[in-house]
């Protein structure tokens, strides 16, 4: 009896000292990763009402404005771009975002190149941690093995789901800087609104394309499957569909991809079957501007805003047509 009473308090104080552990990890992420945050706890947890969900990777976040886009539109926005998200995160961010909005009147996809060319499902799982009590996230991490049960009903074993980078990250994050704050100039003067993230204002030091040896990318069947299941969720809900492709500094591309071409080529088709508008902007005029850029493929604060006019005001004309 008394073996089993000291393991019952071993147990006991272990739990209570993983659960502690635990809920340091999830401050320390909302602190060191303040605007990762922001945005996925508006997704995964809110529940405000806008007209135009906006999704893609860091070049959405970065480039789309929803201040300047609701001004000349009159919607409310949101971004939701995701730095480093492929098309699985596409999915589950938009399915995370249902369970608690209402759908919106449309969403808006940054298709990236690289998109296309998946060949695997692969997602950001540990990005999400933090959030596994919303049913999309929690579904997400069942269908693809990405926690037990144990770990699906006991929170405080989740410390296990986190990579050792990211757990050493979190253990000093109140003795660091939290993440893309740079100075006390950029940390006065960059903004965060409805998931959007000013850039500053550094644009290219040299124009020369870095690129040493172009790549080929493969379209594949699983990239495809991919996005055609990304669509068929949004007509599920009712939801307009707009692609875009957001500028980069003239030549990057091309000189980084020898079948640019057909790969916008290949989303232009699939929009083309799903009766999608397709907002093009690789070979727009502000891509030939360095002053807009803060490297090769992302706009700065400047760049950002005369995109973002632009862009809502296309929305604008397509919408009306």
């Amino acid at each position: 009896m008394d073996l089993l009473r000291r393991i019952f308090w071993i147990l006991l104080l272990s739990s209570c000292l993983l659960q502690v552990l635990y809920s340091y990890f999830l401050a320390a992420w909302k602190h060191h990763y303040r605007h990762k945050h922001s945005t996925l706890s508006e997704v995964f947890e809110g529940t405000t009402h806008y007209d135009l969900l906006m999704l893609g990777t860091s070049r959405m976040q970065d480039h789309n404005n929803p201040r300047l886009i609701d001004s000349i539109t009159h919607w409310s926005s949101f971004n939701a771009g995701i730095d480093g998200g492929r098309l699985a995160d596409m999915f589950l961010v938009l399915n995370g975002y249902l369970q608690q909005h209402p759908a919106p009147r449309y969403v808006l996809l940054n298709v990236e190149k690289s998109w296309l060319a998946s060949d695997s499902a692969d997602w950001l799982a540990t990005r999400y941690v933090p959030y596994c009590h919303n049913r999309a996230v929690d579904s997400m991490f069942v269908a693809y093995k990405k926690y037990n049960i144990v770990q699906r009903y006991v929170p405080f074993t989740r410390i296990m789901l986190l990579d050792d980078h990211l757990k050493k990250t979190l253990l000093g994050a109140w003795w660091q800087p939290p993440e893309n704050n740079g100075s006390p100039w950029e940390r006065y003067h960059n903004q965060i609104y409805r998931g959007y993230f000013e850039n500053g204002i550094d644009s290219l030091a040299t124009t020369h394309v870095p690129c040493a040896v172009p790549q080929t990318l493969k379209i594949t069947q699983t990239g495809v499957y991919l996005l055609e299941q990304w669509i068929q969720l949004c007509h599920q809900h009712n939801i307009g569909i707009i692609f875009t492709y957001t500028p980069e500094f003239h030549g990057v591309s091309k000189a980084c991809y020898t079948n640019l071409p057909q790969i916008i080529d290949s989303i232009d088709s699939l929009a083309y079957v799903h009766n999608i508008p397709f907002l093009r902007y690789e070979a727009d005029s502000m891509c030939y501007r360095a002053a807009y850029f803060t490297n090769f493929t992302h706009l700065n604060r400047h760049g950002a805003r005369v995109y973002s006019e632009r862009l809502g005001r296309d929305l604008v004309t397509i919408l009306r047509e």
